[in-house]
């Protein structure tokens, strides 16, 4: 019989259907498996996978009110998929009504959005989460954000007394900014959101955010709740083990690889990659896996990157499919965020990979720079206005440089022994002690 305490983790989505917040978590969740049973409420991204069953030790429930595909869900609840994606707006040439429609498109879009957060999806949650606690005796409830209606359903269950009359604590996980996300802060309902966000830190029993936007909230209300809130590093560091060949990667070429999204450039943007990349020379090819992206960024890959044979564009792929990618790299490319409160959390997945890095950032302040600064074969490149023929001269340079290296695993580790996704595990796992205990 488990004697075990129980906790239940909700978060967006767990394997098979993996993500940067799965890849997050995940080191995180098997140290706690080592002192709890640990359960996991996600939803159900296509509908296929079983509502209900067993994964690598833990018991997975999936949201049965959740299983439209992703891409039927934007159309359904986000008008931005119009925006971002309907060719007439893309191959519009009058910027004066292109600018017109996607304003009103925008502002249609924050209303349907606010009222997808607060109330129309976190209402099924609710009722499905809320059937699972009382079918068990837990512990702790985790709610991990990257998706908000995971904190927005606890905070229904918070108001309605459920943790208090059933003894749970609630343990809410930020991995990345929601109100001070970088758009969100220019949202009309910003003052809203941050409000909102500020009422978790105040109601739940602990809150766990990453370093960076540990250090950002002091300029906002949830500093108030410093002295329940925890600064973990992201737990996804490790070094991958290397994979053999990969086909799309032609060893006689000098091959670059870029993996992550693109989908708003107020956080990402490419454009002075994607300049350089399309006068480098053309024994670099480049391949660009990237699972979302917006008008904008198609925009800028039709003027720069299409028509080019050394550069391929690749839709989403598994975390696997990634990794392999990677570690067949001779360079690995990333591009930093234009906040100071989120890194992305490929860095620590390139770093891992022990393959040089070229990062494209554009302020000094860029998060991703500084984890960089200590790794041994990288090339930091300032997004600029216009092409500087001196980037784009050390740009190609490096990469030629970088053929077939790879960086010593054990220094690797030495240099980045904090950001240890085990080491991290035990130190959440402690806390987590010290929260139920």
């Amino acid at each position: 019989m488990n004697s075990k305490k129980k906790i239940l983790v909700y978060l967006g989505s767990f394997p098979p259907y993996e993500d940067a917040i799965t890849n997050v978590m995940m080191p995180l969740l098997k140290s706690l498996q080592k002192d709890y049973q640990v359960d996991i409420f996600t939803k159900s991204t296509d509908g296929r996978a079983l509502l209900d069953e067993d994964i690598d030790g833990f018991h997975v429930f999936r949201d049965k009110n959740y299983t439209k595909n992703e891409e039927t869900r934007k159309k359904k609840f986000r008008i931005s998929y119009i925006r971002d994606t309907n060719p007439l707006l893309l191959d519009v040439n009058h910027q004066g009504l292109k600018k017109s429609v996607i304003s009103l498109l925008n502002k249609i879009n924050d209303a349907s959005w606010d009222n997808h957060m607060n109330r129309k999806e976190a209402e099924p949650w609710r009722h499905t989460l809320k059937e699972i606690l009382s079918s068990d005796s837990y512990t702790a409830l985790i709610t991990v954000t990257s998706l908000i209606q995971t904190q927005t359903a606890a905070m229904k269950l918070y108001k309605e007394g459920y943790f208090r009359s059933h003894g749970i604590k609630w343990i809410a996980y930020f991995t990345d900014p929601f109100s001070t996300y970088i758009r969100n802060l220019k949202h009309a309902n910003s003052k809203n959101f941050i409000q909102f966000e500020t009422s978790i830190y105040q109601c739940a029993d602990a809150v766990f955010v990453p370093p960076a936007l540990y250090n950002d909230n002091i300029n906002y209300p949830m500093k108030k709740y410093r002295d329940k809130t925890t600064a973990l590093e992201q737990a996804s560091f490790k070094l991958l083990a290397d994979r053999g060949t990969h086909p799309d990667m032609n060893p006689a070429h000098y091959n670059c690889v870029y993996t992550g999204s693109l989908f708003d450039i107020t956080v990402r943007n490419p454009d002075y990659f994607f300049k350089l990349t399309s006068k480098i020379s053309p024994d670099i090819h480049f391949h660009i896996i990237c699972n979302l992206t917006n008008s904008r960024v198609e925009e800028l890959k039709k003027q720069y990157l299409d028509g080019h044979s050394n550069i391929h564009w690749y839709g989403r792929k598994s975390l696997d499919e990634c990794f392999d990618y990677m570690l067949q790299a001779d360079v690995l490319i990333n591009l930093g965020n234009e906040c100071t409160n989120q890194t992305p959390s490929k860095v620590f997945d390139y770093i891992g990979a022990c393959r040089p890095i070229v990062n494209f950032y554009s302020f000094d302040q860029d998060t991703s720079k500084k984890y960089l600064e200590r790794y041994p074969s990288k090339l930091n490149i300032k997004d600029k206005e216009n092409e500087d023929p001196m980037d784009l001269q050390s740009f190609e340079q490096f990469i030629h440089n970088s053929k077939s290296i790879t960086v010593d695993p054990k220094k690797i580790m030495e240099l980045y022994a904090d950001c240890d996704s085990e080491l991290i595990g035990r130190t959440f796992l402690k806390k987590i002690h010290e929260i139920l205990e």
